[in-house]
């Protein structure tokens, strides 16, 4: 078994205990989507929050899309908020503009994850 199939062995058994639902510090219920694997509320303002499950044995990062996006004359990044996991930088569908770009992702060569992420380039994921 790959690195990187054991750790979205591990990341898919922390999803299978999430919890359904839960309260954010702003006081707005953020409810579980089993399939874009993360918790989205809707705030009375109809603005949409999204958040990651916390505390997985796979470190989650947010990214921005980066596809760009038309606002009148300008054209500018999707920017919308994206939840992935380490190991799949490559080829993520946005939530909002479904279209597929790559992240970039800035991990400190401090962290745990940093050397994590490094095994998995050597793999070639």
């Amino acid at each position: 078994m790959t690195l990187r199939e054991e750790l979205e062995k591990r990341l898919e058994i922390d999803y299978s205990k999430a919890p359904k639902k839960f309260w954010n510090k702003n006081n707005l219920e953020m409810i579980w989507n089993e399939e874009e694997k993360l918790y989205i509320g809707i705030d009375s303002k109809g603005e949409e929050w999204i958040a990651s499950l916390q505390n997985t044995s796979v470190p989650l990062y947010y990214v921005k899309c980066t596809n760009p996006q038309r606002k009148g004359n300008v054209e500018v990044d999707c920017g919308a908020l994206q939840c992935i996991s380490i190991t799949n930088k490559d080829n993520i569908t946005c939530r909002k503009c479904k279209k597929s770009f790559t992240a970039q992702l800035d991990i400190p060569k401090s962290s745990q994850a940093y050397q994590t992420w490094e095994k998995l380039q050597q793999e070639g994921q």
